[in-house]
């Protein structure tokens, strides 16, 4: 195991070593997780912050709640400017469709275009083999906890 430097003031207790170990393995799994962002848009010959957008986009259709640009915007830390031109090119490379919002005639919803149908798939599957492999062997509850786990601390940090 690498060092790592303890954030805790009571290195001692074991929770904290705990936490701090859990935190460490977090970073590791951010900094993963990143990477592959950036390898799946680079094979898909986008770039900068294009595969981000074109997954928040596709993350908006699963959750039933499609983002409009200047969400975009926002989640990408992006001037509405920026976010424009980003869309406009992903939507000219088929990867984006930008449509009227059937409630407000004034904005638009972004949905995924015809060239990113795959999305959910190519990104989806390395990620699917690795918990595959991980949890082989793991009960259905310590799925069920990590899962909810997982989920808790994913929306305590989008709070």
């Amino acid at each position: 195991m690498t060092e790592k430097t303890s954030s805790s003031p009571d290195e001692s207790n074991p929770r904290h070593s705990q936490r701090d170990e859990l935190i460490y393995n977090l970073h590791r799994l951010i900094f993963v997780a990143n990477n592959l962002v950036d390898r799946y848009s680079s094979a898909m010959g986008m770039r900068g912050k294009d595969g981000e957008a074109v997954l928040l986009v596709w993350q908006g259709e699963l959750e039933g709640q499609p983002l409009t640009p200047s969400e975009l915007a926002d989640a990408l830390h992006l001037t509405r400017a920026a976010a424009t031109y980003q869309v406009d090119r992903l939507v000219n490379q088929g990867l984006l469709r930008r449509k009227t919002d059937p409630k407000d005639r004034r904005k638009s919803l972004l949905s995924l275009g015809e060239n990113a149908a795959h999305v959910g798939h190519d990104f989806s599957k390395p990620l699917a083999d690795s918990l595959d492999t991980v949890l082989a062997g793991r009960t259905d509850d310590e799925m069920n906890s990590f899962t909810e786990l997982l989920g808790k601390l994913a929306d305590s940090l989008n709070a």
